[in-house]
């Protein structure tokens, strides 16, 4: 995998670990510091909760805005139904695991498909591992290495058959999990740590090495809008159900209610998700200038 080429313009889809995108700032810097003239443009266009279905459902909202030339896709931990794991083994539970990888299957093909119609180039990347097995307090799935697993043989074959470039985190990561704790607690999220090994991986196969200089104040910046613009999209992905048929008035008046309910007591929420609604009503108004400050940024040598 070549390094990205002068003027392109990189969209990183995927899911929460994609959302909170701190690999992508180590990507940025490195790029900024090695190839200042390059004029390559990074974007995060991870949803917190989100899967391969939904990330073609807001395609051409949250993705083609920015006139991506390559498309850097990390998705399947969500798309693998890993909650059925927690049910007693039956037919049914075999068949709603089996009906989860089937539409991943699906949605695989329909991505590379818009991908190819609009002539962007598609790099594939193997879903990081789920860790069964580290010493953690939170409940594990347990069979959820082997699922996830399944889901990186999945996406090796799907580049090989295709001639995609592949980065391969789920293999590389492994080797780092047999010397040092790389995920939160949850299993599933890297550690800042286990974001830098992210970044050191896919450079590596662009030839480059990653930088060792504390983020830029800058590019602290641009990573403080980018996170304050991915929230906005989670949250009406994780809280309004039936999102994409709603205007966004609509939207808004539905996130304001839950405010109000909260405010008052009524609503009782996780405080990751009580986080998220105080930072719509903040940011939500701020949506296009939080794109266009993004975009901007990217534009600025």
């Amino acid at each position: 995998m070549k390094r990205f080429k002068d003027g392109a313009r990189v969209c990183f889809v995927g899911d929460s670990i994609t959302h909170t995108g701190i690999f992508i700032k180590h990507v940025l810097a490195t790029y900024r510091e090695q190839f200042p003239e390059s004029g390559v443009e990074l974007y995060n266009c991870g949803i917190s909760g989100g899967n391969l279905g939904n990330t073609i459902a807001v395609f051409d909202k949250d993705i083609a805005i920015y006139e991506p030339t390559h498309i850097v896709l990390m998705i399947g931990i969500n798309d693998s139904g890993r909650g059925y794991l927690k049910e007693p083994r039956s037919k049914q539970r075999y068949e709603a695991l089996l009906g989860a990888y089937e539409r991943y299957k699906n949605n695989m093909a329909k991505f590379y498909a818009i991908t190819r119609e609009r002539g962007i180039e598609l790099i594939l990347c193997t879903p990081m591992p789920y860790e069964e097995y580290m010493e953690s307090d939170e409940v594990t799935y347990p069979g959820g290495f082997s699922l996830v697993s399944g889901y990186a043989d999945f996406v090796r074959g799907f580049a090989a058959l295709h001639g995609l470039p592949l980065c391969d985190y789920h293999r590389e990561a492994l080797a780092y999990m047999q010397r040092e704790v790389i995920h939160q607690p949850d299993r599933v999220h890297p550690t800042p740590r286990g974001h830098e090994i992210m970044a050191r991986i896919f450079l590596s196969l662009q030839g480059l090495e990653m930088s060792e200089k504390p983020f830029s104040p800058d590019v602290e910046a641009w990573y403080s809008d980018v996170q304050r613009l991915r929230d906005v999209v989670a949250t009406e992905y994780l809280l309004i159900s039936d999102y994409l048929s709603l205007t966004d008035a609509e939207r808004v008046a539905a996130i304001a209610k839950m405010k109000e309910a909260i405010d008052a007591g009524e609503c009782r929420m996780l405080p990751y998700f009580v986080g998220l609604v105080e930072g719509y009503v903040e940011n939500k108004p701020r949506e296009a200038e939080l794109v266009e400050s993004v975009k901007r940024f990217m534009k600025k040598k």
